[in-house]
């Protein structure tokens, strides 16, 4: 049986992807186009250069509610390994989902209820497109 890839990234985006998926989950580029092209590896990897400090440029890639919502299981599932190693972070937008998603992650901040009338005035009252939060602080 061949060994498969811990994940695969995406040619088009750079978004990583579990082994399994025959199209990116952000784009839709499909993982396993047949091309004619062969690229060496062995020398690709001879001229890369290890910069020190290149790390600190790290950006964690960014996903929506509402696009979890859409994921099938094993998707979902390597999104949220990736969104508590803190490789990954939740951006909301102002659809429906995101709207009761934000609600939610309130409440279970401040210990509530989702229906609380102090939760439900708060999440309607605050402005969530491009709130990011980073679940990899908590610890899960």
């Amino acid at each position: 049986m061949e060994e498969l890839p811990e994940y695969q990234i995406c040619p088009k985006c750079g978004k990583r992807s579990t082994p399994y998926m025959e199209n990116c989950w952000n784009c839709g580029q499909s993982f396993f186009v047949e091309t004619t092209t062969i690229i060496n590896t062995d020398e690709a990897k001879e001229t890369e250069e290890i910069v020190p400090g290149a790390e600190a440029d790290f950006e964690p890639e960014k996903i929506s509610p509402c696009r979890l919502d859409e994921m099938n299981f094993t998707d979902r599932m390597f999104a949220y390994s990736l969104l508590f190693s803190g490789e990954m972070v939740i951006e909301f937008c102002n659809c429906d989902i995101c709207k009761e998603a934000f609600k939610e992650s309130l409440a279970f901040f401040k210990e509530s209820d989702p229906e609380a009338e102090e939760i439900k005035k708060e999440a309607e009252d605050t402005e969530i497109e491009g709130m990011i939060l980073d679940l990899s602080g908590l610890g899960l």
